[in-house]
């Protein structure tokens, strides 16, 4: 990742992130409210603008080795304004509003793909048969159990308590005090998690910019799969990143979030919002090859039941960093 002649790639700072994140409250490196984490560590080598404003690229700390992106706290405006094209009908689902995150987390790079989440869990459920295309076919619970495997693996504490396995299994949050991303292992991220870096400091309706149409776009044609370039999914990564490394975030298949829906977010200020303690359908995000452009737009809200598993909708998972 490039921009102005300087570069973070390659540099894998596992042990040097605490120190990183501890130095950003005097650094004051802020570019739009999160903060720019490969930012005046020359001393290290770690300089950076562009692709690395808000996140830095990192593999496996625990040694799972799947590519992920740190994003650090910041703030943002979630939903859409009154004159973004292709708003309607969804408008009442797209309040506007201000929203801070306080908590630093990881973000997978890429949706699971078929592969990975075959061989953690020992089956596919994927309709289109595909290994490096993003698992789908695969309900909430089954996404969360993932995120728990993954946390056994890396001796994390769980985020979710699960009963059964495989298609059949049923997950719950495990009840907390605090806030959802309190926990520390692996999870599914929030949905305003999901909007702020799939935004990664812009305000168009696509991390690209404004689009022109609500059908065929020429912007989401560079950014994802969908009704205009695909009848099927594809393999992760093809389509171009955002501005903090991240791959698919609109189109190829919708994303399970972890929050329950509700359909007007509001219009006051939140920290750290993790949806509704209740409900009967949780969030999905992101759209996917069967939707047009318009269903691609970063404020674009979905939900599905949780049992449900659909052969567009996937995840990618989350990780509160320490």
């Amino acid at each position: 990742m490039k921009k102005g002649g300087t570069s973070c790639s390659g540099r894998y700072l596992h042990a040097a992130l605490p120190a990183l994140l501890l130095a950003l409250g005097s650094l004051g490196c802020a570019r739009y409210t999160g903060s720019v984490l490969c930012a005046a560590c020359e001393e290290s080598g770690v300089v950076g603008d562009g692709p690395t404003d808000g996140a830095l690229p990192m593999d496996g700390p625990d040694g799972l080795m799947e590519p992920s992106i740190t994003i650090v706290p910041g703030s943002f405006s979630m939903g859409s304004p009154e004159g973004e094209i292709c708003r309607e009908p969804w408008s009442s689902l797209e309040t506007e509003h201000p929203v801070a995150l306080t908590r630093g987390f990881r973000l997978a790079t890429t949706e699971v793909t078929q592969s990975e989440f075959s061989s953690q869990m020992g089956y596919t459920p994927s309709t289109h048969r595909c290994d490096e295309c993003p698992v789908e076919t695969l309900s909430w619970h089954e996404a969360a159990a993932y995120c728990n495997a993954l946390s056994d693996d890396a001796q994390l504490e769980r985020c979710y308590e699960c009963e059964g396995t495989g298609p059949t299994v049923t997950c719950a949050v495990i009840a907390t005090t605090g806030n959802f991303s309190d926990c520390l292992g692996y999870r599914l991220p929030t949905e305003a998690e999901w909007e702020y870096t799939i935004r990664a400091g812009s305000s168009d309706a696509s991390y690209l910019g404004p689009i022109s149409s609500c059908d065929n776009d020429p912007l989401i044609d560079q950014l994802g799969w969908y009704k205009g370039n695909s009848s099927t999914p594809q393999a992760v990564g093809g389509k171009k990143a955002n501005a903090w490394g991240l791959h698919d975030m609109g189109g190829n298949v919708w994303e399970w979030c972890n929050d329950w829906h509700i359909d007007d977010l509001g219009t006051a200020a939140v920290s750290d919002p993790w949806g509704p303690p209740t409900g009967t359908h949780r969030i999905v995000r992101g759209g996917s090859f069967e939707d047009r452009a318009d269903r691609l737009r970063s404020a674009m809200r979905d939900s599905s039941p949780p049992s449900e598993g659909l052969p567009f909708v996937g995840f990618r998972w989350a990780r509160t960093t320490p």
